[in-house]
């Protein structure tokens, strides 16, 4: 019996700890940095990119404002999007994701004159 009671107690703590990471996840995003170097790319020739991935309609602060200044701080060239932007769940509600991206209007102008003839 004091075994049941040990492990239920054991298995509480462990869910009681992973719903306290889940929750501080959702406040929080955590950025990344890496440098790759391609022999395909030009000497001293440079691209900054963000990839955004896993943000499920969490808003970071007012508006997504930290994020969005965390981003901008970057100067990148490029905002790639890697998926689970928004979680549906039936809803299918964009504004949280169609609000983050128009913060990123300029970068998607500056890209789309860069590839134009």
């Amino acid at each position: 019996m004091i075994a049941i009671t040990a492990c239920a107690a054991a298995l509480a703590a462990v869910t009681v700890g992973l719903l306290l990471r889940s929750e501080y996840e959702k406040k929080h995003f955590v950025t990344d940095q890496y440098e790759i170097e391609s022999p395909k790319l030009p000497d001293g020739a440079a691209f900054r990119c963000v990839f955004l991935s896993d943000l499920h309609d969490n808003v970071y602060g007012t508006d997504n404002e930290p994020l969005v200044a965390a981003i901008r701080t970057f100067k990148p060239d490029a905002v790639l999007i890697g998926g689970d932007m928004m979680v549906c769940k039936g809803k299918g509600d964009l504004t949280v994701t169609v609000s983050l991206l128009e913060k990123f209007q300029p970068v998607i102008h500056r890209l789309r004159l860069s590839t134009l003839p």
